[in-house]
């Protein structure tokens, strides 16, 4: 199954296979035999990749992203994440409608289901290579807000970068599940029928959630 990985750093990284969903990874291959052909693509890059059949699914992927003609199939999720605005200051985002013609950036290749593509308040989305490239634009006025996903920005910045970071954890922009998006093609529906219940056995028998550990929010 040639499968597209999403970098985020210390959630699904790179470098550093301890890291909760390279460990969830490890334990399909290892303990339910299955066989991946993985490999790190930019988010916009493994969409484009998908869409024209060149792999076969993509993890992590928040679910709701438009696909327009071709099928696909999202797996039992693994996780839950929402996407907040980020700021420093006294401002603290509430609503998308409160960026309107700001300045925002956002991790580079991000979709955030489309949101970034249909922009519906005109705002000046600007992508950033790292999450802290981000915050130091936040810091220096360069910018207004960070859009990015509650857990990931916790596993992605030092303490020092989190001090003082503003957001409202009631009021996220959106939430939604995170997990595997796949194809639908006849040839490789057994694949995927083993790949969901395998995760489906892990979260019944409660081990998915020993495997994520903190990164868990279901």
């Amino acid at each position: 199954m040639k499968l597209s990985l999403t970098h985020i750093e210390g959630v699904m990284d790179v470098a550093d296979e301890q890291a909760p969903y390279n460990r969830l990874l490890s334990v399909l291959t290892e303990q339910f035999g299955l066989q991946f052909d993985a490999q790190f693509y930019p988010s916009g890059r493994s969409n484009f990749l998908l869409d024209h059949g060149k792999i076969d699914c993509i993890f992590p992927i928040a679910k709701g992203v438009y696909r327009g003609e071709i099928e696909t199939r999202f797996l039992e999720p693994v996780n839950r994440v929402s996407v907040h605005l980020f700021s420093y200051g006294d401002t603290t985002y509430t609503s998308l409608e409160q960026v309107r013609r700001k300045t925002v950036v956002y991790p580079q290749g991000y979709l955030f289901s489309n949101l970034i593509n249909d922009n519906p308040f005109e705002a000046d989305f600007t992508p950033v290579l790292t999450p802290h490239s981000g915050m130091e634009m936040l810091k220096k006025g360069r910018a207004d807000a960070y859009l990015d996903y509650l857990p990931d920005l916790r596993f992605s910045l030092t303490a020092e970068e989190l001090e003082g970071i503003n957001y409202s954890s009631g009021n996220a922009i959106f939430s939604t599940f995170d997990g595997f998006e796949c194809r639908i093609e006849p040839h490789k529906t057994a694949a995927l029928e083993a790949l969901n219940s395998a995760i489906l056995s892990l979260k019944q028998s409660q081990q998915l959630q020993s495997i994520l550990g903190n990164y868990y929010n279901l």
